[in-house]
């Protein structure tokens, strides 16, 4: 049923029940339904939005970069990264090329 060859190398390695969900999973049931709206109009105040992207998504943003370039110099893939393992600069150049971090 399976034909995915990473995760059935995976599971010879390290057991077959491994990467597979316990029960089926109902997406209409988790899926976040209803209006969301936009930052701006979540938080009006245009300098606590500035406080909030610089003080609490800023750092988490530099933790999760200098993690990422970490594990690449371990032998992580990011599919289409293309920069120098462990640069941490090159890895925030490369996700903020494709997200709005």
């Amino acid at each position: 049923m399976n034909t995915n060859p990473v995760l059935e190398a995976i599971r010879r390695k390290l057991g077959k029940s491994v990467l597979r969900p316990l029960e089926k999973i109902n997406a209409t049931e988790i899926t976040n339904r209803g209006k969301h709206d936009k930052l701006e109009e979540e938080l009006p105040d245009q300098q606590m939005r500035h406080r909030l992207r610089e003080e609490v998504f800023a750092p988490a943003n530099h933790r999760l970069m200098s993690l990422l370039a970490e594990k690449v110099s371990e032998g992580m893939v990011l599919v289409g990264y293309k920069g120098k393992a462990g640069d941490v600069a090159a890895v925030t150049e490369w996700m903020t090329s494709m997200w709005d971090l």
